[in-house]
């Protein structure tokens, strides 16, 4: 046990339970400053636990470009389906993380930039490599594939995640509950979407890729942000009722 820390209470059950002792912190200190160390405790954890997969993506990218593999669509469309599977499975808060409405939003999406900054590097060195044309444009349309999948994704999982609080606040009458074979259906179903929207995304963009529309996708990616925030903490508080 290290020094000053309480008996009983390791660092893993602080963050579980979505707060640092004040002690940790000093009387003195404003409370803002808590939460900024509890988002960061939050986006340490999320971030670690995608260490694996931004490490694998990135080799796995080095090498397909390497070796010819085209940037658009097909790279493309791997950078936004590994976007967009870190935004479902991250997409709701977990349990007991006492975290402000829309923070955890805020923290997938800052950790989705994280993992995409190191794989558009791993395209462009790999593009490099193969003495692809254009490396920089095709890497950055790959870039604005993944960031552009990933945001959609999280705005549609929390929108479904309002709508289905309000279902389960008013449920309608039915015979059996199926529950179990719901949730697989809702899963596969939204997996197949991930993949679907990706590969959607990813055709436009090779298919009209130009500087501008790389510009105008990221910066229209980026304003969308803000709105996910607040759908995020719409449907957190939706969830909350």
């Amino acid at each position: 046990m290290a020094a000053g820390e309480k008996p009983g209470l390791s660092g893993t059950d602080r963050r579980q339970g979505g707060g640092v002792p004040k002690d940790d912190l000093g009387e003195d200190v404003p409370a803002w400053v808590g939460e900024l160390v509890v988002l960061a405790e939050h986006a340490r954890g999320l971030l670690r636990a995608e260490v694996p997969v931004a490490a694998v993506g990135g080799a796995a990218l080095v090498v397909a470009a390497w070796f010819g593999v085209p940037a658009l669509p097909w790279l493309a469309w791997a950078c936004a389906v590994g976007s967009g599977g870190l935004a479902l499975r991250h997409a709701r808060p977990p349990r007991g993380s006492c975290l402000r409405a829309g923070a955890w939003t805020g923290i997938v999406l800052l950790v989705l930039d994280l993992v995409m900054a190191p794989w558009t590097v791993a395209l462009l060195v790999g593009l490099r490599l193969g003495s692809a044309p254009h490396p920089l444009l095709a890497a950055a349309g790959c870039a604005v594939s993944g960031a552009m999948v990933g945001t959609l994704v999280l705005a549609l999982t929390s929108l479904a995640s309002a709508v289905g609080a309000r279902r389960r606040a008013h449920p309608a009458p039915r015979a059996g509950t199926g529950g179990s074979a719901e949730r697989l259906v809702l899963r596969v179903g939204a997996g197949v979407g991930v993949v679907l929207l990706a590969a959607a995304v990813s055709w436009l963009v090779g298919e009209y890729l130009r500087w501008w529309l790389v510009g105008a996708v990221a910066v229209v990616t980026e304003a969308g942000a803000a709105l996910v925030v607040r759908l995020g903490a719409w449907a957190q508080r939706q969830t909350a009722k």
